[in-house]
Parts: structure tokens; C-alpha cells; sequence
């Protein structure tokens, strides 16, 4: 082999390296484009088939389809951060020192490792809510992982502890967090050491826009050559529900409803709802909801709440 042939293979392996990558990687993002793609279009396929094309949607039918929410409206008690109120053991607030009783112990998870507190609702302090106890002491936990320990796929086996106190908090003593190297939990540092008042006040609150059943009252229309009035209605930021934490009502996400027909849809009440706020953030902005059967509800049994949060 003469030099000048040995120098020419050498050449071409280099610049097949240096090419070899970029044309891995376009190979590969080009499968996931098709692969998109096809999801895309067997979703609108399968959405085209559901709504097949017909007459204009009648003033009875938009009418009956905006009366379904005040129709669906539940009562709840809107919590919201006071700088100003003091901190108290029980009461209602986010974060701080946790109310131990004696004889217990920080609560840990499944792997030995301290939970997270987030909030504590104490029933007393709210409005009266149908179902919901009159008095009572309940506090939060979630799991100290990047995710907060939530089961995206099935929201009751999420890692989270709720403790019940029914005659209001027993004979205990104030306990600190535990220390951790690196806080991951969705409270600011000085909420999570110090804590917040959350003050209660009633409200009425309509189901969202995302709520699982609103596909359900949509599904056959999609098509109809004046949907696009329902659907400039219902995305109307004029109709936004507040960014609010609370208990009761309906409880909001902001992507889409984990429930689905047959599928987390008997986790009808919302046990307490977090959004993200000066004191609080899940993710991008997002949301958390605790959600809990009517019948656990009555029963005050908490201990198959479901437990989610998305982001932006």
C-alpha cells in the first residue's frame, strides 16, 4: 500500500466518524416523525369516525351543552396564603414545623426515608362542606423524590401518607422537617421551614374545561360546522376557574384529567387541591389535586386517596 493510499483510507475513516453521528441521529428523529405521524393519524381517524359530519349545532344544543356546568357546580372553600395570620399548629397552612403525637414518629416511606409535608387542612377552620367533616385535623405528605412520589398511570398507588387527627390534634409536639441535601419537594425553602396560613373562604366552583366527562359531552359534535362556537366558549379565558388551592369543588390539571369511563371516574371529590403559586410550584406551574371517593369520604377513611400532579 503506497503512503498516498494509506492517507486517503485514513481520511475517509475520519470523515466517516465525523459523519456517522449526525446521520445516526437523523435516522433516528426521522423514525420518530414517522411514528408521530402515524399516532396522529389514527388519533384523527379515529376522531373523524366518532364525529362524522353534520347539520349546524342548534341554540338547543349549545345551550344544553353550556347549562352542564352551573348544572355540575360544587361547593368548596378556597384556601389562600396570609403572610400576616400566625402560624399555628393546627389550622389550616402549607409547610413548617409538623404536629407529632406522642409516641409517633416522622412518618417515613416504604425505603426508610422521611416524607415531605406539604399542607395541613384543619376542618374546623373551614366553610361547612356537604360529605367533608365539620372538624378533624388532616395533614399531607409526599414522597422526597424528583416526582413527588406520584403514579402517573395509577394515581392511588402514588407514595404519599396522610395522617387523620378526627377530634383534632392530640397531645404531641411540634417537630421540624428532617434535614435533606437537596430539597425537592414543591414548597419554597422558607414556606417548608416556617410554614404558611391558608385562609379559608366558600366559593362555587364549575368543573373545567379539562374535566374527563367534557369529552364524553363533546364526543359526535366535533364535526358540526359551528363547533367552533362552543369551542371558542369553552377555552374563553373569561371562564378560567382561579388559581386557587382548596377543598371541594372540582379539581383542575393543567394537561388533562387522569380520569377517564371506568378509570379513577369514583374519585368524584377533591379532598384538597394545590395549584402553584409565590409558595408553591409543581413543575412548570402546574397542579396537584388528592382525590377521594364519595363513600371513603363518608367513611373518613383516607387511606386509598389518589394523588397527581402535572405541569406545563
Amino acid at each position: 500500500m503506497t503512503p498516498q493510499l494509506f492517507g486517503l483510507i485514513c481520511a475517509a475513516l475520519v470523515v466517516a466518524f465525523l459523519l456517522y453521528r449526525p446521520l445516526r441521529d437523523r435516522l433516528a428523529r426521522n423514525r420518530r416523525d414517522r411514528a408521530w405521524k402515524a399516532e396522529v393519524d389514527e388519533w384523527k381517524a379515529q376522531y373523524d369516525a366518532r364525529n362524522p359530519p353534520g347539520p349546524p349545532l342548534t341554540d338547543a344544543e349549545i345551550a344544553a351543552i353550556r347549562d352542564w356546568f352551573p348544572a355540575h357546580a360544587l361547593p368548596a372553600a378556597e384556601l389562600r396564603p396570609d403572610p400576616a395570620a400566625p402560624i399555628r399548629a393546627d389550622g389550616c397552612r402549607l409547610g413548617g414545623p409538623v404536629w407529632i403525637a406522642d409516641g409517633a414518629e416522622w412518618p417515613l416511606d416504604p425505603d426508610g426515608q422521611p416524607f415531605d409535608f406539604v399542607a395541613q387542612v384543619d376542618f374546623a377552620d373551614l366553610p361547612p362542606l356537604e360529605g367533608f367533616p365539620a372538624r378533624g385535623v388532616l395533614q399531607f405528605f409526599v414522597q422526597r423524590d424528583d416526582i413527588m412520589g406520584v403514579d402517573f398511570n395509577e394515581p392511588a398507588k402514588s407514595v404519599i401518607r396522610l395522617l387523620w387527627h378526627p377530634d383534632g390534634l392530640p397531645a404531641g409536639r411540634l417537630v421540624p422537617a428532617p434535614p435533606q441535601d437537596e430539597p425537592m419537594g414543591p414548597l419554597t425553602d422558607q414556606v417548608s421551614e416556617r410554614g404558611i396560613a391558608l385562609v379559608a373562604t366558600p366559593a362555587t366552583h364549575l368543573p373545567s374545561v379539562n374535566d374527563f366527562r367534557v369529552a364524553g359531552l363533546l364526543d359526535g359534535i366535533g364535526n358540526r360546522p359551528n363547533f367552533k362556537l362552543i369551542d371558542d366558549w369553552l377555552f374563553d379565558p373569561a371562564r378560567a376557574g382561579p388559581m386557587v388551592h382548596h377543598v371541594g369543588g372540582h379539581p383542575a390539571f393543567t394537561q388533562s384529567d387522569f380520569r377517564d369511563p371506568g378509570h379513577y371516574d369514583e374519585y368524584d371529590r377533591t379532598l384538597l387541591r394545590l395549584t402553584s403559586d409565590d409558595h408553591v410550584c409543581w413543575g412548570d406551574v402546574g397542579e396537584a389535586v388528592f382525590l377521594i371517593r364519595a363513600a371513603d369520604l363518608a367513611a373518613r377513611d383516607f387511606s386509598r386517596v389518589a394523588f397527581s400532579w402535572d405541569c406545563h
